[in-house]
Parts: C-alpha cells; sequence; structure tokens
C-alpha cells in the first residue's frame, strides 16, 4: 500500500503540473490557481509519504482521495471538447 500510495501521490502532482502547464491558455485562472495549489501540497503529501514507510494514516488517505478528485477535475477542464 505504501509504494501504491507514494507511485499515486506522484502521478497526481505530474498530472496537476500537465493541467496547469498545458491549460494555461484555455484554462481559467481559477482553473490554474488550483492545479499550482495542489501540485503544491501533492509535493508536501508525497513527501510524508516517503519520510515514513508504515501505513498511510486516515488524513493522508483521505488527502490523496481529494487531490485525486481535484486532478481529475482538472483534467476534464483542459480535455478538448
Amino acid at each position: 500500500m505504501w509504494r501504491e500510495a507514494q507511485g499515486e501521490a506522484g502521478d497526481l502532482w505530474a498530472a496537476a503540473l500537465a493541467a496547469k502547464l498545458q491549460g494555461s491558455a484555455a484554462a481559467s485562472e481559477e482553473s490554474r490557481r488550483l492545479a499550482t495549489e495542489v501540485r503544491d501540497r501533492l509535493r508536501g503529501l508525497y513527501g510524508d509519504i516517503d519520510d515514513y514507510t508504515g501505513r498511510l494514516t486516515a488524513d493522508q488517505m483521505s488527502e490523496l482521495a481529494y487531490h485525486r478528485s481535484v486532478v481529475e477535475r482538472l483534467e476534464r477542464v483542459r480535455a478538448p471538447v
């Protein structure tokens, strides 16, 4: 579970960065701000997960799930219509 969570946090971070960079021309200012915020928070979560190889806390699992939903929403916004 630890390795999967660490990998997912890294993948979500990359997706948030991509949403910020690729969507910059078409995305709203709010989407760019949200992508930046999620990217920064995921960097912290990734570090937290990486620092301790034990079971994720309930807060970390909740945070990971929240960031997953935000990144999915950002990807829908930047997807071509």
